[in-house]
């Protein structure tokens, strides 16, 4: 990372505004060597052909060393996006480190009105995947396995930013998140408890159980979609 922040700062000068590295990389609980990805937000002064050209070259030569997913965005795409993508905006703005440049999401505004409703869009959206995920892939459970991974590991961040609209803060542990939640909005948590300690233990359950927890898992979502509708912020 530090070999790429230099070949940008030589290829880029001005035209580079900041180089920021966020998401599961910056908080080693949810980092999986294995498979993890490291997430990376280049802003830009712009971002026509001229400037992209530049970039081509340093982040192939990284991406052969690195996993990386790169964002690229100048400083007023930040400014204008937190209302369509507030908890992206929120989690990184919360969890990132800069490489160099100006440190842009210091200043980023996320309106809890627009953040709010992201949460439940969120998770309305999980809900209605989990269920045609079944339909089309019930008999693969290997399959329904990996999709618990992804779906718990996603829903974490939109859970942080309901507790963080409702209480102001949030803890750091995944399982800490998911008991927080539980007991500000009055809901079971048992199947997520479950998919966080099966990930950690890398251990996939027999097929009966598998159906139990994602069915558990669905109706956490549900009911976490349904408190996401009715919660009230207050400040």
């Amino acid at each position: 990372l530090h070999d790429l922040r230099d070949a940008l700062t030589t290829a880029l000068g001005d035209d580079l505004q900041a180089l920021i590295v966020y998401g599961d990389y910056v908080r080693p609980h949810r980092f999986h060597k294995e498979h993890g990805r490291v997430n990376l937000m280049l802003v830009l002064q712009r971002t026509d052909c001229d400037v992209l050209d530049r970039v081509v070259e340093p982040l192939a030569d990284a991406e052969r060393r690195i996993p990386l997913v790169t964002m690229t965005l100048t400083r007023d795409d930040l400014q204008t996006s937190c209302d369509v993508f507030p908890v992206k905006f929120r989690d990184i703005q919360a969890h990132h480190r800069l490489l160099c440049g100006v440190d842009v999401l210091s200043d980023l505004v996320i309106v809890d009105d627009h953040l709010r409703l992201r949460c439940e869009q969120e998770l309305k959206n999980l809900m209605i995947r989990l269920r045609s995920v079944y339909l089309h892939q019930s008999r693969r459970p290997e399959r329904l396995f990996e999709t618990l991974l992804e779906s718990a590991a996603e829903i974490m961040r939109t859970l942080e930013a309901c507790l963080s609209l409702k209480t102001g803060m949030t803890p750091e542990g995944d399982v800490d998140v998911a008991r927080m939640f539980g007991g500000e909005f009055a809901l079971k948590i048992d199947s997520l408890v479950e998919i966080l300690q099966l990930r950690d233990r890398k251990l996939s359950p027999p097929e009966e159980e598998l159906k139990r927890v994602w069915n558990g898992f669905m109706e956490f979502v549900h009911n976490a979609a349904a408190a996401a509708d009715q919660l009230e912020i207050v400040r």
